[in-house]
């Protein structure tokens, strides 16, 4: 008997809570500029449209409406999205102007490290994507020998610490690896084990690649 007065307790409560949640949604969405496509295409053409295209051709911009190109740039491991906007962005500046013009116009973000995620979700439908693969380059990786110490594991020193630009791949870091050190150093890079995986998707817990 006291469970079911408990239930029937709970179940009444339901409808209130219900209310409350439905306005929550609302007060959030009446908080979110309308999504103007127009002057989310303008926006974006202001930055991307002299910037180079990708090595495979791709454009640094594309929408539902460029056809091949879109369709090149939305492709994922998994599910069939279909994004507002593609972008292939070169530098930080590029992508904050990028967040700036979505959200002014009512989109939604989101990122694309390198493109491995099992799950696809870096494609969104009906978001603005940001690419950050080109972000990659030689001269953004940093080797700082100066920072040293104790590492975690019994016996072994960390000798240098290495800063890289979002994008980046684990192939990169051991090639800046080797680039950077002798073999007197017996150095050796904590990274993944898939070298085209993205070192964005191992530090947040995914790109498990193959």
């Amino acid at each position: 008997h006291i469970t079911k007065i408990r239930a029937m307790k709970f179940l009444s409560a339901l409808p209130l809570l219900s209310s409350v949640l439905a306005a929550s949604a609302q007060s959030i969405n009446d908080s979110r500029p309308v999504q103007n496509a127009y002057e989310l295409e303008v926006c974006l053409r202001s930055i991307f449209n002299d910037a180079p295209p990708k090595k495979n051709g791709v454009k640094a911009l594309t929408f539902p409406e460029d056809g091949s190109d879109y369709d090149e740039a939305r492709l994922t491991w998994r599910g069939d999205n279909y994004p507002a906007a593609v972008t292939y962005a070169r530098s930080m500046e590029q992508v904050v102007s990028t967040v700036n013009c979505a959200v002014t116009n009512g989109y939604r973000i989101s990122v694309r490290g390198h493109g491995h995620s099992a799950q696809g979700s870096a494609i969104i439908s009906g978001y603005v994507i940001v690419d950050q693969t080109l972000m990659c380059t030689p001269d953004s990786l940093e080797v700082d020998k100066t920072k040293k110490g104790e590492h975690i594991l019994p016996g072994s020193k960390y000798i240098a610490v290495m800063k890289a630009s979002a994008g980046c791949t684990n192939s990169a870091l051991m090639a800046a690896l080797h680039e950077n050190f002798g073999v007197e150093e017996r150095a050796v890079i904590v990274t993944g084990g898939w070298p085209s995986v993205g070192i964005g998707g191992f530090t947040l817990g995914g790109g498990a690649g193959g």
